[in-house]
């Protein structure tokens, strides 16, 4: 029996192991994707072991409860399989409590086929019965058998509603990855629905979630550890890879750190430099990617852009930096019929951002750096 369950669940043994490897060796702290990511695997080795047992009670038990119960358990945990996945791959939202519904209406229609014995509570959803010759017990729907999948189905158009509109904005090959993973997901959810394919479910969520997961752990490598920006690396990658379609050029650079350095301390420079990553990050329009240098040095690149696009980034950087107590000078250029090279680019930018530096200081009673960057 042990051996058989390991056979038949082989691939998703080792993409949970995978997964677990994965989980423990990149766990630094609390973290949204790995608390979903833990649960996704846990999920769906338990939806594999209900399953089997079901398996098991229907065709060599023969006990109608104990097959009623692990088959309650599988309409349980399918679509709260579904559930885990979108909040991974997701944002939490405001109204979080209202993604419970579905999964509570759920548990409540599955709950009435364990009352086996009482006609006809037991025909709410699914029920059993033997077959003539008494040798295997025989599934049958209920009013309510759909269920599950209506739930699952509802959690996955979510999904894809949310990916269609991420598709517009400005993180075009996240949503590519996520696009990807949901297209798994709701085919196993399809295929079940109609009957075309048995314990399908649990396998490929888990695939979904490692295939998402290794995404992840890739973007991490790219990017800075302190803001979550592409880092030094990436953006020279980045600029052989797209070329000529780099059309505008944003530098950005902190005023007033090595004050707050000296009289704050160095955790309170890097909470500064992390809070003008983020207004940056939350000020970048479509196809254009920020990348930190180092220190307190930032830069976006404009991707097949317009000038109005780096003006607008500039102006809602400043209001932005404004209503905190740091300040930051910026610097752009643009090239409307890519003639000039990056360099060229930067170089204009860095020119103008050294005015906005000059404008700041002229102004301000702080001492300025001898590195004027």
């Amino acid at each position: 029996m042990f051996l058989e369950f390991i056979t038949s669940n082989f691939a998703l043994l080792c993409i949970a192991i995978t997964m677990i490897f994965i989980v423990i060796y990149n766990m630094r702290g609390y973290s949204r994707e790995n608390h979903y990511a833990i649960l996704i695997i846990a999920g769906s080795l338990i939806l594999s072991i209900f399953g089997f047992l079901e398996r098991y009670n229907k065709t060599v038990t023969l006990n109608i409860f104990l097959t009623t119960l692990f088959s309650f358990f599988g309409y349980v945990v399918r679509p709260l399989l579904v559930y885990f996945f979108i909040q991974l791959v997701g944002k939490k939202v405001k109204y979080q409590w209202i993604f419970y519904i579905p999964l509570i209406f759920n548990l409540i229609v599955y709950s009435f086929s364990l009352f086996v014995n009482v006609d006809p509570l037991n025909k709410f959803a699914f029920y059993y019965t033997l077959n003539e010759g008494g040798t295997e017990l025989v599934y049958n729907r209920g009013y309510m058998n759909f269920t599950a999948h209506v739930v699952g189905m509802m959690y996955v158009s979510y999904f894809f509603v949310n990916v269609v509109r991420k598709l517009n904005g400005k993180r075009k090959t996240d949503s590519i990855v996520l696009f990807v993973a949901g297209f798994f997901v709701i085919s196993a959810v399809i295929l079940e629905t109609f009957n075309l394919a048995t314990n399908l479910l649990n396998l490929t969520i888990a695939i979904s979630c490692l295939f998402y997961y290794l995404y992840l752990y890739v973007q991490q490598t790219r990017k800075d550890a302190l803001t979550g920006c592409f880092d030094r690396k990436t953006f020279y990658y980045d600029c052989k890879k797209l070329g000529k379609n780099i059309n505008g050029v944003l530098n950005i650079d902190m005023n007033g750190l090595k004050f707050i350095n000296d009289t704050e301390g160095h955790d309170a420079g890097d909470k500064a430099i992390l809070k003008i990553s983020q207004i940056i990050e939350a000020c970048a329009v479509r196809n254009s990617y920020v990348y930190r240098l180092g220190g307190d040095e930032f830069t976006v690149l404009l991707i097949n852009g317009k000038l109005t696009d780096l003006e607008k980034m500039r102006d809602d950087i400043k209001t932005k930096t404004k209503e905190t107590k740091y300040a930051v000078s910026i610097g752009i250029s643009f090239d409307e019929n890519k003639t000039m090279d990056l360099e060229e680019m930067s170089k204009i930018a860095d020119e103008q951002m050294y005015i906005d530096k000059d404008n700041y200081y002229r102004n301000s009673t702080l001492e300025r750096r001898k590195n004027p960057r």
